[in-house]
């Protein structure tokens, strides 16, 4: 598999913060790259807890904030953000949100999800099974979102 850049969006930072952070730690040592947005890591509760997570802040363009600012209520100005930064840069996104999610697949765009990542490190062997099985039975357990 190819390593990659993502764009995470909050629910994917709020996922991997804390009990579970070693799985992003593990593929961000063996070649992937992660990218937020300071606006989606301000949203955050308790944002300063990832000053040492491996991965880049960026500030959007002013051209990239006027266009995420909402037309309608289906995405979040921090959802738009994420569209627009992740097809600006050529990206793909990490969201759990099922319209951000939608609208990154109708543009061509790559959508990972918390269970998809952590679906990759499982793949590249950077998880024991019981690793593996307590981040999954997690997602299972408390995302309310499909695939």
């Amino acid at each position: 598999m190819n390593k990659t850049v993502i764009l995470f969006d909050a629910n994917i930072l709020i996922d991997y913060q804390y009990e579970r952070r070693y799985v992003i730690e593990r593929l961000s040592d063996s070649g992937w790259h992660f990218i937020v947005v300071k606006d989606v890591l301000e949203e955050v509760e308790d944002y300063h807890s990832y000053d040492d997570f491996p991965m880049t802040v960026i500030r959007p363009t002013i051209q990239q904030r006027q266009e995420a600012k909402p037309k309608s209520k289906a995405l979040s100005e921090q959802d738009l953000l994420c569209f627009v930064i992740s097809r600006d840069l050529g990206i793909a996104c990490a969201t759990n949100d099922r319209r951000l999610r939608n609208e990154l697949k109708r543009n061509n765009i790559p959508a990972y999800s918390s269970r998809s990542i952590l679906d990759i490190a499982n793949a590249e062997c950077l998880l024991t099974a019981s690793e593996y099985a307590d981040c999954s039975n997690y997602f299972i357990s408390v995302l309310k979102y499909t695939e």
